[in-house]
């Protein structure tokens, strides 16, 4: 048996936190953030996939280059990854050693500017070469009194400004040459709240800067014709053309009579010499030109226009996206709604509410026709194209935790279901989400799919069992117990006909027909909460574990209890082998006990303790030699042979065991979160 397993999709959410972003240079495909993963998004092949690395913590910024070939991850500490994305590996990790509210490529891909508490620093983008180092400082920028919150390039790659929460914007200047380009900081002022963005014009002559309350502010760059010139400093001298002298030894001719060769320009035998004067030639491309400079000796930047946008009444504006080539400018607010606007105007384009929660991140596609939006608190991420007023992709994951998940017999579904009371069919070869059945109103405890895959039945701890049609999507029957009780673990038999479900309190079984919905027998006997209810493959027999420490097995048929076996500690798993010969126990004390069906004997005992035992955080108070203590297995499974078991749990890993000789034969590491 193979166990090269790696990570393909990532069910049960499509955005988790930070920002979500169209990938350049087509913008059809949406990067979205899940925890400390990213999650790449094809809008037109209606699929997604998990990008093979992991951040340390949750992600809090994505950004990709202009031409699509790198990608900075950055989590919520500080600590970027610099990814390259057509071969999917991590370039370089690097650590700002603060947090990041903002950071962004230029234009032309050559710097990255980062917003570092009150400063912006500006580094280098590494090439296409090894280096030692790939990210090198060229500058850190000042003057802010706030934390930086929102960056934004000029299209000359040269301008930079920069928005913070003193509720100002400064534009800088980014000078790479080392030479003093006399540049003095202009600061914007006027808002009364902290800016969530900043955005320049595709001329480079406009700024806009949006606030949190609402305000929306135009400036205009208005130069100085009659002090430009005075204050232009001396054109630079053309680079000289260095005449090769001597002669080369082997050589048949001579370079004394150099003056036919000069005449037109230089001669062949030149190689060295035009390489120079072509270094010389980028070199002087690349100082800036003093007569474009946006600083206050050639003019100054005037306010045009406030605009106060708030939809709906008392909301505010919690993300902002812009689009250069159109004038497009996106705003996302705390009540759900966002609004498109074209600018300078502020012309209102489409408003549209999305939901009850405020949209946390919004951007617009590179071709300014599709807007992505994502909202945190109900995991939710939409793509909207505006124009067509429909919706290119609408996703929503589980609101709170992931309680359940179980397959179906093909493999190409997955049923998950979770705190916020509903049940989510997922398709393993999109990723994505097909069916939302919200009938249950607590938190659904498990889920199970019938033998044919033609129906899947939840429990809940609204002490109903549900079971969902999967060709019509509707609830066509409701398994209700006797008296209010509170269930945690269901179970199907061979012809899944018989539905079982146990319960938190009473400490009873409930056993219902599904074909007739009426409920047949209660089976009593444990003195704890019902952890995990199991049906053997061969025989009508129903393992039942508690948290009492004991396993009974029943005769469902005969309502009879035929053999109770000791644990050594509570149970929170079981399940059968194949074969239905032999049964697998997760304990409390993290131990897998191996227990015979024929004469109900002891066959094995597997320590998994220190197997998913993982180091020492940076603030526990526990060393890494005794963390393994809260350490079990809630999950356990036979693979399709019978010899191996697959267990899972309270644990960053998932172990796999070989059953005959309890020993550890691979280990996968979940998360490193």
């Amino acid at each position: 048996m193979r166990f090269g397993y790696g990570l393909s999709r990532l069910l049960g959410s499509v955005y988790g936190n930070g920002n979500v972003v169209f990938l350049p240079p087509d913008g059809t495909c949406v990067l979205s953030p899940v925890r400390n993963r990213v999650l790449l998004i094809d809008l037109v092949n209606h699929s997604s996939s998990v990008l093979p690395f992991e951040s340390r913590k949750e992600i809090r910024l994505l950004t990709p280059s202009r031409d699509g070939r790198l990608l900075l991850v950055l989590d919520v500490d500080g600590r970027a990854l610099l990814v390259n994305l057509q071969r999917r590996v991590v370039l370089h990790r690097f650590n700002f050693k603060k947090k990041i509210r903002a950071i962004s490529f230029s234009p032309d891909d050559r710097f990255i500017a980062a917003g570092v508490g009150k400063k912006v620093e500006v580094w280098r983008t590494p090439g296409r070469r090894h280096q030692i180092a790939p990210l090198s400082l060229l500058r850190g920028y000042g003057g802010l009194q706030d934390d930086v919150t929102c960056l934004a390039w000029g299209p000359d790659s040269r301008h930079l400004v920069a928005g913070s929460k003193d509720a100002t914007a400064r534009v800088f200047f980014v000078n790479d040459t080392g030479e003093d380009a006399a540049f003095v900081p202009t600061t914007l002022a006027g808002h009364r709240d902290g800016l969530c963005g900043c955005f320049v014009s595709e001329s480079g002559d406009e700024v806009y800067t949006v606030a949190r309350d609402g305000g929306v502010f135009a400036w205009e760059w208005v130069p100085d014709e009659e002090r430009k010139p005075s204050l232009l400093p001396p054109p630079l001298p053309e680079p000289k053309k260095r005449r090769s002298e001597g002669r080369r030894e082997g050589d048949d001719f001579s370079l004394s009579g150099g003056e036919e060769e000069s005449d037109d320009g230089g001669s062949e035998g030149g190689a060295g010499s035009g390489q120079e004067s072509q270094e010389e030639e980028e070199e002087q491309h690349r100082r800036p030109d003093f007569g474009e400079l946006r600083t206050p000796a050639f003019g100054k930047w005037r306010l045009v226009s406030k605009h106060f946008l708030r939809p709906g009444g008392s909301c505010n504006i919690t993300s902002a996206s812009f689009h250069a080539k159109r004038s497009l400018l996106v705003l996302g607010f705390s009540s759900g709604v966002f609004g498109l606007y074209e600018m300078p105007d502020c012309t209102a384009i489409h408003t549209l509410s999305v939901g009850q929660a405020g949209i946390g991140t919004c951007d617009v596609s590179t071709t300014g026709d599709w807007l992505a939006f994502g909202c945190a608190r109900l995991g939710q991420l939409l793509v909207w194209e505006w124009q067509s007023e429909t919706y290119v992709l609408k996703q929503q994951g589980h609101g709170y935790g992931l309680n359940c998940a179980a397959f179906g017999a093909t493999g190409s579904v997955c049923a998950t279901g979770g705190d916020d009371s509903k049940v989510k069919l997922w398709s393993t070869t999109s990723g994505f989400c097909f069916v939302t059945f919200t009938e249950h109103e607590a938190p659904v405890t498990a889920v199970r799919f019938t033998p044919n895959a033609s129906a899947v039945v939840s429990a809940s701890l609204d002490g109903t069992v549900r079971a969902h049609d999967l060709v019509r999507y509707k609830n066509f029957r409701t398994l209700v117990t006797p008296q209010p009780a509170q269930l945690t673990s269901l179970a199907l038999d061979g012809s899944g006909e018989v539905v079982v479900a146990g319960a938190m309190d009473p400490f009873e079984v409930y056993v219902w027909s599904l074909q007739t919905g009426r409920l047949l027998d209660v089976l009593a006997g444990h003195e704890a909460p019902l952890s995990e209810l199991c049906f053997s493959p061969s025989q009508g027999v129903l393992a039942s574990a508690s948290w009492d420490g004991t396993v009974k097995l029943w005769d469902v048929f005969k309502s009879e209890c035929i053999e109770t076996l000791e644990m050594p500690a509570d149970v929170l798993a079981v399940t059968f082998r194949p074969d239905g010969r032999q049964l697998c126990c997760a304990c409390l004390n993290g131990t897998l006990q191996l227990w015979g069906t024929d004469g109900g004997d002891l066959q094995g005992i597997i320590e998994g303790r220190r197997d998913i035992a993982g180091g020492r955080r940076a603030h526990d108070m526990v060393t890494a030699a005794n963390s393994n203590h809260g350490k079990y297995f809630t999950s356990v499974d036979y693979t399709a042979d019978g010899t191996c078991v697959v267990a899972a749990g309270q644990s960053k890993f998932v172990c796999i065991y070989e059953c005959s000789q309890q020993i550890l034969v691979k280990k996968f590491q979940k998360n490193t979160s």
